[in-house]
């Protein structure tokens, strides 16, 4: 199991980072400007992550076409030899995804929404997919188990690995895992909610309780 920081909160993160409670971060256009960032921003963000103790730091490229975001990938690359680059679910974003492949940078393909998508990204290489739970949930009015249970099965065997996002609150979490995810990116929020429950802090103020009773 792994989960990621989905946040450009940069104190949040590292906090997270430095807990263990993460393995890395993720971002993309829309979290970077919440927090009034952007690609200029990319340096500074990846140091300070990797000073922190991140494994891998996703960082999403961008352009009109393939070689546009081919040629800004390989300035996200430059930062560093735990970036990720992500490119979105779309013909551009898979061309320049397996030239990416090719020359042994690792990547996401974000925003995928069907099987078939997923089953492109194994074909040009991709290490990861990223299904929205969240946004499609809200799109098909339930929560879309049965979906990323399809994806996970189709990934089995090749090199590319489930790692939702979009996730709301513990319950995606659970849901995913019980259909075989194992790798999640949310929000400091959820990430921190993930770890908690109302009774194992019961627990844990009886067991204090206790200690002090008795030093």
């Amino acid at each position: 199991m792994r989960f990621y920081a989905d946040s450009a909160d940069v104190d949040r993160v590292t906090a997270l980072l430095r807990s263990g409670l993460v393995s890395g971060v993720t971002s993309n256009p829309t979290i970077l400007d919440r927090s009034g960032r952007g690609v200029e921003d990319f340096e500074q963000l990846y140091e300070s992550y990797v000073a922190a103790g991140a494994r891998e730091v996703f960082f999403q490229t961008w352009g009109p076409d393939a070689g546009a975001m081919l040629a800004n990938a390989r300035r996200i690359t430059a930062l560093g030899d735990r970036v990720v680059v992500k490119l979105t679910a779309t013909l551009h974003g898979f061309a320049a995804a397996a030239a990416l492949h090719r020359e042994g940078t690792p990547t996401l393909i974000t925003a995928v929404n069907t099987v078939a998508q997923a089953a492109v990204a194994a074909q040009v290489g991709a290490d990861y997919v990223a299904p929205y739970f969240g946004q499609i949930a809200d799109r098909t009015g339930g929560p879309p188990v049965a979906l990323v249970a399809a994806m996970q099965s189709a990934l089995a065997t090749t090199g590319t690995q489930v790692l939702l996002a979009s996730i709301r609150d513990p319950a995606a979490v659970e849901a995913a895992a019980a259909v075989g995810v194992r790798l999640f990116t949310a929000h400091p929020d959820v990430v921190e909610a993930c770890a908690q429950s109302e009774h194992s802090a019961a627990a844990d103020a009886k067991f204090e309780e206790l200690v002090l009773r008795r030093s």
